[in-house]
C-alpha cells in the first residue's frame, strides 16, 4: 500500500509501470528533486528559484489549478502544494524525509544534498527513476516544449479523458493498465524571462486540440 502512495511520482501517465521514465537534459547544475518528483521542465535555467506559482486553466472545465513549489536557498525542493492536498509534498533535508499524503518515508542524499533514493521503513527503496521521453531546449538551455504521453480510458464502463492537467502536474488512478492506450499531450512554454526561465504555455493533444493554458509566477 505504501508503495502504491508514494509511487505518484511515477503515475504521470508517462509510464504504467513501476519505473518513471523522462529524459531529461542536464542544462543546470539544480536538477536532482525536481527530477525525482518529476518535474523537469519546471528546473531552473540559470539561477536556484525560491518560489514558482503555477496558475493552469483547464479549457474543457473552466476550472483553475493551483500549483506552488518552495524551494531552498539552494535551489532544492522543499514543498509542492496544489489544488488537491493528497498530492502535497514536503521533504526535509536535515531530518532526511519525504511526507506525502499521509506516508513517510526516508531519502538518501550525497554530499550536495541532492536525493539519490527513496526508502520504506524496511530501508527498502521505493522508487527508481530512468528518463525516457521528450523536452526540446533552444541553443541557450532554455525550455520550449515537452511531450508526454497521456492515456484515455477505454473499458466499457466509462470514457473518460484522463490527460494531465499539463506535464507538471500528478495523475493518479487504481483502474488497470489494460484499461488505457497512450496518445501524445505536447506542452509549449513561452515568454521566458530574463534568467532563461519560461513564464507561460499552453497543453494540447496530438490532434491539436488545446487542453489547458498556464501562467508561471518566480521568485529567486
Amino acid at each position: 500500500m505504501m508503495m502504491k502512495k508514494l509511487i505518484f511520482s511515477l503515475l504521470v501517465s508517462i509510464s504504467f509501470s513501476p519505473h518513471a521514465e523522462i529524459k531529461v537534459k542536464r542544462n543546470t547544475l539544480i536538477t536532482n528533486t525536481y527530477n525525482w518528483i518529476l518535474y523537469p521542465m519546471l528546473i531552473p535555467n540559470k539561477q536556484p528559484i525560491t518560489k514558482q506559482k503555477i496558475i493552469m486553466s483547464l479549457l474543457d472545465t473552466n476550472t483553475i489549478v493551483y500549483t506552488m513549489i518552495e524551494s531552498n536557498s539552494d535551489g532544492l525542493i522543499e514543498k509542492v502544494l496544489i489544488n488537491d492536498k493528497s498530492q502535497n509534498v514536503n521533504i526535509d533535508y536535515r531530518k532526511k524525509t519525504i511526507h506525502y499524503s499521509g506516508i513517510d518515508a526516508s531519502i538518501e542524499l550525497d554530499s550536495n544534498n541532492y536525493i539519490t533514493a527513496i526508502l520504506d521503513e524496511n530501508n527498502e527503496q521505493l522508487v527508481s527513476i530512468s528518463y525516457q521521453g521528450d523536452i526540446s531546449y533552444n541553443q541557450y538551455g532554455e525550455v520550449l516544449e515537452s511531450t508526454t504521453k497521456t492515456s484515455v480510458i477505454t473499458d466499457d464502463k466509462s470514457k473518460i479523458n484522463s490527460f494531465p492537467k499539463t506535464d507538471m502536474n500528478i495523475w493518479q488512478s487504481d483502474r488497470k493498465v489494460e484499461n488505457f492506450t497512450p496518445s501524445d499531450f505536447k506542452c509549449v512554454y513561452l515568454k521566458h524571462n530574463e534568467y532563461g526561465d519560461w513564464t507561460s504555455g499552453y497543453c494540447m493533444t496530438d490532434d491539436g486540440v488545446k487542453r489547458s493554458t498556464f501562467i508561471r509566477e518566480l521568485e529567486y
